[in-house]
């Protein structure tokens, strides 16, 4: 009787703890754009039109859009295969599809170029999100089996509570985002799920 009292006490807790986590206040909630480049995001129907969407949601709600772009000279070290596939994209494409910019509508955004498949692999973004104070971060992209595996990944180990938007994130094939997205992530990060009921959530 006891044990049982006490497994629902212990559940009761858990689901007010999750549902504070699921309220994603503004000021501690950061949406970080993985990879939104032209340059990879050409051959994936309609993800150009929901990060936009997604971006001008959480902008309008007062969080954050940090736009963490792969770029900058090819090393002359051997690259490990994803790394070496995202500049061979950005080395055939033209300049102005090898930024964010094109999302930016004018405005002078949170930025952050790297050369790792990890935003979080030097420190810098970790840094930066948690000097202002975010707890949160929700996760969107060209290439989920790439960037957002490894972005999400670090993120959560960092202490970040981390929701993934699987229907706001590409891949380089329909069975990579299927098993990084359906298999792979649920295991690692707090949340995967669709921008529709992640805005439903930011609305509760």
């Amino acid at each position: 009787m006891l044990s049982a009292a006490l497994n629902r006490m212990n559940a009761a807790i858990l689901r007010r703890k999750t549902d504070s986590y699921r309220q994603y206040p503004s000021g501690k909630t950061a949406v970080i754009m993985v990879d939104a480049i032209p340059a990879y995001l050409a051959d994936q129907d309609g993800l150009i039109r929901k990060i936009k969407q997604i971006m001008d949601f959480a902008r309008h709600r007062g969080m954050p859009v940090i736009f963490s772009d792969f770029g900058g000279s090819r090393p002359a070290r051997d690259l490990v295969p994803g790394v070496k596939r995202l500049f061979d994209l950005l080395e055939k494409a033209d300049a102005e599809a090898t930024t964010s910019a094109a999302f930016w509508h004018g405005e002078s955004p949170l930025t952050h170029q790297r050369q790792s498949l990890s935003a979080f692999f030097d420190g810098t973004l970790a840094t930066q999100l948690s000097k202002s104070g975010i707890e949160h971060v929700v996760l969107a992209g060209a290439f989920a089996d790439l960037s957002g595996d490894s972005t999400a990944r670090h993120a959560s180990e960092l202490g970040f509570h981390t929701t993934v938007l699987s229907d706001v994130f590409g891949a380089t094939s329909k069975g990579a985002h299927a098993a990084t997205l359906g298999i792979t992530l649920p295991r690692l990060v707090h949340q995967v799920t669709t921008a529709e009921s992640w805005q439903r959530d930011v609305l509760a």
